[in-house]
């Protein structure tokens, strides 16, 4: 699930437990109730920086 942080990051999350707090996929431990719901524009730009090849400079590997 995408959310965005109260600092406005849009981060996804990658498990919740059950006392409300959510691994993202930066690596930080937040609780449920800082995140809210991300407009559709941020949830597009997360999922296209997701999908884009590691190598985006066009450069050939030697």
């Amino acid at each position: 699930m995408i959310m965005k942080t109260t600092e406005g990051k849009v981060i996804e999350i990658l498990f919740k437990d059950e006392d409300g707090f959510c691994i993202c996929d930066d690596g930080w431990k937040r609780p449920l109730n800082e995140l809210k719901e991300p407009t559709i524009r941020d949830v597009h730009t997360k999922r296209k920086l997701k999908t884009q090849p590691k190598n985006c400079s066009g450069d050939k590997e030697t």
